[in-house]
């Protein structure tokens, strides 16, 4: 199989790495998007072929755009514009601009199956916790989601020369390449939040995109969402779901505790019991949600098989509240 990558950079690496897993036999044309560009260690090999011609990618059974965020949708056009009819796997988000997003939302029906919007943590423990927890323990409808997660990739001087230091480039900061990734979990399960709010700042000493924020989220039903994310604090990654009868926490495992009438001794509530509990790799959701994301597009490109429209739609709506979002953000920065 031969697919086309646009994009040298790290995430594309990833995706390729996974694929070759996946697809023993997969050869690779690379679009370096821009003049020097070098592609990263696990875009280099036999497999792979460089190229500065995007419209090169037109002949390849399937298409990664893991490029810059806000050339992923001029990306699209183009492959399309130059005859291009097969499967393509777009890295999120699908589109930055709300006009780009109705140009996504507006192609055929056709299209819209072939392509495949990578909101990795769709294949992730936690998503699978949301959808299946509920009935499986027993906790009754979910009220909350609050997630914590953070690293220091904005602390080391080579962030200075990346496209997500910019603001120019990356005005969304680490909401649109972190935070981002729960708000669609939420919308895939319950529609477009009624409310969203996002508080950003910037500590970094070597860019000036936001690089800590706080997104809250009111969604139908009542249930509310908050994430905080930060690209300059300790490594930190924790996510808990409240339900009307239980509490579920990820951290260095999964655990359940029900149900919410427990009491101590003075009739007073209580901490509920551990009902269950099983290992998590923190360190490793976002790969092994990525890997099973692509064997599944792999799987439809061998097949002919298209992809969910409600899916792909959800993935558009993700993408228009973090374009209003951002938007805001580039207010509140005077840019």
């Amino acid at each position: 199989m031969r697919v086309g990558i646009a994009g040298p950079g790290n995430q594309a690496g990833k995706i390729a790495k996974a694929m070759q897993k996946a697809e023993s036999a997969l050869r690779c044309t690379v679009y370096l998007h821009r003049e020097g560009a070098a592609p990263s260690k696990d875009l280099r090999g036999p497999a792979f072929e460089p190229t500065s011609r995007l419209d090169d990618l037109a002949s390849c059974q399937a298409v990664v755009i893991a490029s810059p965020n806000e050339a992923h949708a001029s990306q699209v056009r183009a492959l399309l514009a130059a005859g291009y009819d097969g499967y393509i796997f777009l890295e999120k988000p699908p589109a930055q601009d709300e006009r780009d997003i109705d140009w996504l939302e507006s192609l055929s029906e056709g299209t819209r199956r072939k392509i495949f919007v990578n909101f990795n943590y769709r294949r992730s423990v936690y998503f699978r916790g949301l959808v299946r927890d509920a009935e499986r323990f027993g906790l009754g409808a979910l009220l909350s989601v609050n997630v914590s997660t953070s690293h220091g990739l904005g602390l080391n001087p080579s962030y200075g020369g990346s496209w997500r230091a910019s603001r120019e480039h990356h005005a969304g900061g680490v909401f649109e390449t972190v935070a981002i990734h729960f708000l669609d979990m939420l919308v895939l399960l319950r529609g477009a939040p009624e409310r969203a709010d996002l508080m950003a700042s910037v500590h970094s000493p070597y860019g000036d995109a936001p690089d800590n924020c706080l997104l809250s989220c009111l969604f139908p039903g009542g249930v509310t969402l908050s994430v905080t994310a930060s690209y300059t604090a300790p490594f930190m990654s924790s996510f808990t779901a409240l339900y009307e009868n239980g509490v579920v926490t990820y951290g260095d495992e999964k655990t359940v505790r029900a149900p919410r009438e427990t009491f101590d001794e003075s009739g007073l509530f209580s901490q509920p019991p551990v009902v269950h509990r099983e290992p998590v790799q923190r360190k490793t959701i976002a790969r092994d949600s990525l890997a099973e994301s692509v064997e599944g597009f792999l799987r439809a490109v061998r097949s002919g098989e298209g992809f969910a429209l409600e899916e792909y739609a959800a993935a558009m709506e993700t993408s228009r509240v973090a374009a209003r979002l951002v938007a805001r953000t580039r207010r509140d920065f005077g840019s």
